[in-house]
């Protein structure tokens, strides 16, 4: 599932918080979150860092996959609630 965010100044990187837990970690102000299961919920966080830490988290993104697979490459199966390719996680 690709996710993108307003760059952060100052930022040296980010991490991206599934459920709570960090599941990637990027330089970019975007990634892509793979290992989705089929009519699940999932709640999207992400913050920024650099050498003095890591800021607070930002708001959070619900999703929720579609039911079933389709094959086909990140993404695929999602259902979301705004349109276009992935969910833009922010409002820092």
């Amino acid at each position: 599932m690709p996710l993108t965010w307003g760059a952060v100044a100052g930022a040296t990187g980010y991490a991206v918080y599934r459920d709570g837990t960090r599941v990637a970690t990027t330089t970019a102000p975007s990634t892509t979150v793979s290992g989705l299961t089929a009519a699940t919920a999932y709640s999207f966080q992400v913050t920024a860092t650099n050498g003095a830490g890591e800021s607070p988290r930002s708001a959070a993104v619900a999703v929720t996959t579609a039911t079933g697979g389709t094959g086909g490459g990140p993404g695929a199966g999602l259902s979301r609630s705004h349109g276009g390719r992935g969910r833009r996680v922010g409002g820092w």
